[in-house]
């Protein structure tokens, strides 16, 4: 039982990730705090492409590819904002032009200035996805 609650009072935030609903599927905003249905949203919170440093897919072996985001630091704290209202284990939406990119289980607030979510659409598309919420190019893998 210490043990148990020693581990829980020590373990990092997790993100899982939840089944999400195909990119094609219009959704409507829970709170309709939403005025702009083409923006980036965590939650109810817009991202907008200057608050993001870098977007990029990425493949994975087994399922679907990945979408990482690297925040400026008023990016990292709407992501905090956006997240903080939620308890544990709780569900966030990821909505890009009015669909469901992805759905998170929370174990917290997000206070990391990465993010990453899986898409269930192609690699292809995902980049795609990625450069049109950062609206630039994904920085260079290396500077030498």
């Amino acid at each position: 039982m210490i043990l148990s609650a020693l581990l829980l009072a020590t373990t990092p935030v997790m993100i899982t990730k939840a089944e999400p609903i195909p990119l094609e599927k219009e959704t409507v905003p829970r709170k309709g705090k939403v005025k702009d249905k083409n923006g980036f949203y965590i939650g109810d919170q817009l991202i907008a492409p200057n608050d993001i440093i870098d977007a990029r897919a990425l493949p994975q072996l087994k399922g679907n590819p990945i979408i990482m985001l690297t925040l400026t630091g008023e990016g990292t704290e709407r992501l905090t904002e956006a997240t903080a209202g939620n308890g544990f284990s709780q569900m966030i939406e990821i909505r890009f032009k009015g669909a469901v990119l992805s759905q998170l289980v929370l174990g917290g607030p997000i206070r990391d200035s990465v993010l990453t979510f899986s898409v269930s659409v192609p690699y292809q598309k995902a980049q795609n996805i990625a450069a049109e919420i950062s609206q630039k190019q994904p920085l260079p893998e290396s500077t030498e």
